[in-house]
């Protein structure tokens, strides 16, 4: 659907899209911490039990998370700065800042 896209298009379906996309990534995040790490199953064949075990994230998780967000804000504040996101027509009076 992003791909798709037409100047004019559909803006709540792009929103919608963009939020299943992020849905997607933390619910398949979920379901490794809770299927992997946090609930276990014993494998008595009479009596399974789920164990539940806490789970605490790893400085190298902490650092990967900061360095993704960080990496995002780099891109986001050059962009901001150096892409033309307004054009400036011919009769347009502009005074720099």
């Amino acid at each position: 659907m992003l791909l798709t896209y037409r100047k004019g298009g559909n803006l709540r379906l792009r929103i919608l899209t963009c939020i299943l996309a992020v849905l997607g990534v933390v619910l398949t995040r979920w379901d490794y911490n809770f299927s992997g790490v946090i609930a276990s199953i014993t494998y008595d064949r009479f009596t399974p039990i789920v164990k539940l075990n806490s789970y605490i994230p790893t400085w190298q998780e902490f650092a990967l998370g900061t360095g993704i967000i960080s990496y995002w804000l780099l891109n986001f504040s050059l962009a901001a700065r150096y892409l033309p996101f307004s054009t400036q027509h011919a009769g347009d009076k502009h005074t720099p800042a």
